[in-house]
């Protein structure tokens, strides 16, 4: 394959092992590139801080997202729990790992304590039940997370990069290819794509 749209830490291993490049990324039609991570609890559920669940996390039932999920697991496991050296393994008393959409029913169902997920859901059912959202409680936001790239092979033509980078940037003029777009987006939102370095910074130091 010559050209892949990654999640972020494949993109990373990518990058590192396997000579590719990140050329470009999804951004809001206002500019925004990326999404955040929280850590979610249930308004009845008492908790009302970050701090009151990391002393007393044997009290409560946590979510977590994939393995690899950037939002769901890694970035949440390295500020909330590596930076104030936690393990959530041994931190709660019970922990169940699942997607995101599946994650935030839980705490809705009141099936977990508190959970990770992210702003692309959270705006989804702002769009689609705005109150059911109510229902949530944020105790915790993360730094701007980079929206999932498109990676080529490093060694490509520089001509056909070129074509490819031209394609890609000025797609979405039309109302299909907006519509395109649209549905590309887990958040449902009006997206662009746009060209961004080769590299996603930060970011690989926390995945790695």
């Amino acid at each position: 394959m010559q050209i892949v749209w990654y999640g972020n830490k494949a993109a990373i291993d990518a990058v590192d092992r396997a000579g590719s490049e990140v050329f470009a990324q999804f951004v809001d039609l206002d500019g925004t590139p990326g999404y955040y991570s929280y850590i979610i609890t249930h308004k009845d559920s008492g908790i009302t801080s970050i701090d009151q669940v990391l002393k007393n996390g044997k009290d409560y039932s946590f979510g977590i997202g994939d393995p690899s999920s950037t939002s769901g697991t890694l970035v949440p496991t390295y500020y909330v729990f590596t930076q104030n050296n936690a393990d959530p393994k041994t931190l709660f008393k019970v922990v169940r790992s699942s997607n995101h959409e599946g994650n935030l029913l839980a705490v809705l169902n009141k099936q977990v304590d508190v959970t990770t997920c992210n702003s692309e859901i959270t705006d989804k059912m702002k769009e689609k039940a705005p109150e059911k959202l109510a229902q949530i409680r944020i105790l915790w936001t993360s730094p701007l997370i980079p929206r999932n790239p498109l990676v080529w092979r490093k060694d490509l033509p520089a001509d056909l990069k070129k074509k490819i980078q031209d394609f890609v940037t000025g797609y979405g003029k039309n109302e299909r290819e907006k519509e395109t777009l649209k549905n590309m987006s887990a958040a449902d939102k009006k997206v662009k794509l746009a060209e961004i370095d080769a590299k996603l910074g930060a970011l690989s130091k926390l995945i790695k």
